[in-house]
């Protein structure tokens, strides 16, 4: 049985990376980190309790992968804990270098490919166009962070592993995380409470969580021909959105040889109306974890 190691399973793409793993038959451990917002804590313990329902997943502490975790047994290694729908920022970039040393320290004997989630917003919001002589000119606090991750990630890791950096746009779908904008203008629909927004920044592309895994598989099992950085880009979804959308957005054109085009399976409709139907479901839970 193939087997993976999943870094922040408590983040929105983690968790479904988990959850999609465990459905292709993998065995699965994933490193749960404690969040410290009362409200999104609660949230997270609904997200393990969903997945810890399957006897191919173990669920670990930071504390168990330093003392646990054999990385030679792992068919690969997926580092989510900076997850740019991660309702936890701004992020001291000192406090998380220390986090990257010592996962490095558990994952430098790894022989197979790792993965870390990055954010297409290391983009400034004045680059529109980005070819393959652009560089990253972040504009945002959060760009600014993935940023610094990269260049230490590229220092320290990719020089002793085949390693790919995967920079994504926002994505949407069940479990998106209260303070971004699409389970906020959803969640609007339900209650008569401000709902804040903890996402300020402009949307500059849109991908659904489903065709996300999709990606992140088929990227899985062709790594040895995957540059060490690449870019999911979607097919014009955002020029599929209906006027009725009011949150912002900021279009930027990613003319990339390493970028990774993702056809949407589904229409718009149908898959707002999934997210609306996974939170209209879950509201009561949301409610009381607000309070």
């Amino acid at each position: 049985m193939e087997s993976v190691l999943i870094i922040g399973a408590q983040q929105f793409i983690g968790f479904h990376l988990c959850s999609h793993f465990l459905e292709e038959g993998y065995s699965v451990d994933g490193v749960f980190f404690e969040p410290s917002q009362p409200f999104y804590h609660k949230w997270v313990e609904e997200e393990m309790l969903w997945l810890g329902r399957n006897a191919q997943l173990s669920i670990w502490t930071k504390e168990d992968l330093m003392e646990k975790a054999d990385v030679s047994t792992y068919d690969s290694i997926y580092f989510c804990h900076y997850d740019p729908h991660d309702p936890e920022w701004p992020k001291d970039w000192a406090q998380e270098r220390t986090v990257l040393e010592r996962v490095w320290n558990v994952l430098k004997e790894a022989a197979c490919p790792v993965f870390l989630l990055s954010s297409i917003n290391v983009f400034g919001l004045d680059q529109e166009k980005i070819t393959d002589e652009v560089k990253p000119r972040p504009s945002t606090e959060k760009g600014d962070f993935y940023l610094q991750v990269e260049k230490w990630w590229t220092k320290h890791v990719v020089q002793s592993a085949k390693s790919v950096i995967v920079r994504i746009p926002t994505v949407f779908g069940p479990w998106q995380p209260p303070g971004q904008w699409m389970t906020d203008e959803i969640l609007k629909q339900f209650t008569n409470e401000p709902i804040p927004t903890i996402e300020k920044e402009p949307i500059r592309d849109l991908l659904y969580i489903e065709d996300v895994m999709e990606a992140i598989m088929e990227l899985s099992r062709d790594v040895s021909n995957s540059s060490s950085i690449v870019h999911f880009v979607s097919n014009q979804f955002l020029k599929k959105l209906p006027d009725s959308v009011s949150f912002r957005i900021k279009p930027i054109d990613l003319q990339l040889k390493n970028r990774l085009v993702i056809d949407q399976k589904k229409e718009w409709q149908q898959c707002y109306d999934e997210q609306r139907n996974f939170i209209q479901r879950f509201n009561p839970y949301l409610e009381n974890s607000n309070k």
